[in-house]
Formats: structure tokens, sequence, C-alpha cells
């Protein structure tokens, strides 16, 4: 292939890189999307005289034009929890094979995350994934009018005009329940996470409910609110006194942070004296060292499920509301054991 420099020691435009190709200026623009339709000969034309040039497209004036940045936003409350960092990695790689890129912003509670919606918006970005925390219903009225699609990751908003995507979170604790009352545990205990977070209020309701049906009451209950300092200090408070037998925390990070201060600062066993059970099951719960029972989340599924719907909207231009609510499963290990009678 023939090889033109146009100029030296200045930057090259779009304009420029047409005049030379003998193309129009929309063409060589549609050279560089990969989802526009062209030929692949042209494609490849253009693109070599960009390159001997050292001319790169302005995604910024591209996405003016084209009214699409193929920006992603996500907002996370924190990344502690093992779960949420593996969530973030396999959602960006799979954006990445569909030409889009993703742009992480942090808040801790409703407040924050509409601050950090609202510079997503200033971004221009295609939709917006919130994963861990909860949106204000203003705010996603305020995306819905501006026609950005939004969804939930493992977070609910009931009568909203939001989608989301969950593991089924009363059948997961329901089955832990079972569990632990399968082995004889009459006192069971919970550490919740965020008072004012979905999964932690579904999971201890169906806590509780699930000991109702068998004659039994939620025996102590502490607020650890995903935080490892915090749990540590409320897993001394829960077996100050009376001791319960079984404590189910309502993630993994938690529950973790559970064993080690039974084991190393109390000197309590686990299981012997305390079985515990956890939520997500993240790749920390199978080590050597923890062994830990769990409820695994089906995270690729609700990453799948995530952006399907969130492309969809962004690709149809609609603000269809998808909810969708998945099973996960059972995970038994080394940290729950039956209690001899």
């Amino acid at each position: 292939m023939e090889r033109t420099l146009i100029k030296k020691g200045k930057a090259i435009t779009a304009k420029e890189i047409a005049q030379i190709s003998g193309f129009s200026q929309a063409v060589v623009s549609r050279a560089f999307n990969p989802n526009t339709p062209i030929k692949k000969t042209t494609r490849e034309k253009i693109q070599q005289i960009a390159k001997d040039n050292g001319y790169r497209p302005n995604a910024i004036a591209r996405s003016l034009i084209t009214n699409q940045s193929n920006i992603i936003g996500i907002v996370v409350g924190y990344l502690e929890n093992q779960f949420y960092p593996l969530v973030v990695q396999e959602i960006s790689k799979k954006l990445q094979k569909k030409n889009y890129h993703l742009l992480i912003f942090f808040a801790q509670n409703n407040e924050d995350t509409d601050n950090m919606v609202n510079s997503m918006l200033d971004y221009r970005v295609d939709g917006v994934i919130v994963a861990s925390v909860s949106l204000s219903s203003k705010m996603i009225a305020q995306c819905y009018n501006a026609h950005i699609p939004i969804v939930l990751f493992n977070r609910i908003i009931h009568n909203s005009q939001c989608s989301w995507v969950e593991t089924n979170n009363t059948d997961g604790a329901r089955k832990i329940a079972q569990h632990l009352i399968g082995l004889g545990h009459t006192k069971i205990a919970f550490m919740a996470g965020d008072e004012n977070a979905s999964t932690s209020l579904q999971r201890e309701k169906a806590l509780i409910q699930t000991l109702s049906q068998h004659n039994l009451k939620l025996f102590k209950r502490e607020v650890g609110n995903f935080d490892i300092n915090t749990t540590i200090k409320a897993t001394k408070k829960l077996v100050k006194g009376d001791m319960p037998d079984a404590i189910f925390a309502a993630n993994d990070y938690m529950a973790i942070a559970v064993i080690d201060t039974l084991r190393y600062e109390l000197n309590i066993r686990v299981p012997e004296d305390i079985s515990v059970v956890g939520f997500d099951d993240v790749p920390q719960s199978s080590w050597g060292s923890y062994q830990l029972t769990t409820f695994k989340q089906p995270m690729n599924k609700m990453i799948d499920a995530t952006l399907s719907f969130l492309l969809d909207n962004i690709n149809n231009r609609k603000n269809t509301v998808h909810k969708l609510s998945l099973e996960g499963e059972l995970v038994i290990r080394n940290t729950t054991k039956k209690i001899n009678s």
C-alpha cells in the first residue's frame, strides 16, 4: 500500500486525512468506528494513512457529533468487599469487547451517589450502572428524562423507572437458615450490613421469617455495616454474655472478619463453638484458612444481564425497565457443623 506523509511536526486533522485518502470526512470518521459498516479495504487504507501521519481520532469531538460517547459510568460504594472488584473487572472486560469504556466513581450513600451520577452526565456517558449503593428516586427520574439508561447491580428499588439485577436474596437467606436449623442450631445471630442496603434487609427479613416457621426467634443482631473494623467490634458484642451457636453475616467480607475475630482475638473455635455463614462466595471464601460456608451469587449471569439490559436501552434509545432476580447456590464448606445432641 502506498504511504503518503502530509506534513511533519504539526497535528493532522481528519479533513486532511480525507483529502489525501480521497474519501469524504464522514467516511474517514466511520473508518475509526468498529461498529460502523465500511469496506475492509477502505478502512485499512484510511487507518494506514492515519498511522503514517500520527493521526488519532478525537473521541470527545466524535461524541458531540454522534451524541454517543461509548462510555459507561459505574458507581460503586466500596471495593473492600472482594465481590465488587471482580464485578468491576469483568464488566470492564466485557464492555471493552463491545467497544465501550468504563468510567468509575465512588460513593458511600444516596447523596454521594446522586452527586456522582450528576458528574457522569457531564461526561456524556451513554449509560450508568449503580453497584453496592442505592440511588434516590429524584436522580433516577432525572436520568430517565435525559434518556440515560440506568441499571442497579445487586440492589433494588421497587416502583421506580429503573432496571435492576439481583440475586434472589430471600431464597439465599432461607436456605442458609434451613441449613443452620438442620444442623441443630437454635441461637442464630445476624451480622447486618448497611442498614439501608436492600441486600442486607432482604437477607435479614428472610432469616427471621424462616426462623419463625420453625418456632425460633433471631437470637441476637449487630450491625457490621460492611466494614471490617465495625464488624470486629460487633462480633465481640454478639458473643458477650449468652453466646450464639451460629452467626449469619450479610456478606463474606464480614463473615471472614467474624471468623478471624472469634479465632484469633477471642479464642473461640469455628465451627466447633460457633458456626459462621456468609453470602457471595468470593474467592477468599474457599481458601484453606477459611473454607467458608456461604451462598454463591451468580456473578457472571448478573453481569451479562446488567449489560444486556443497559446496552439494549442504549442501542434502541429507549427506557424499558427490566427487573431480574437470579437464583444462587448454597455452598457448604467447613465453617458450619452439626451440634452434638
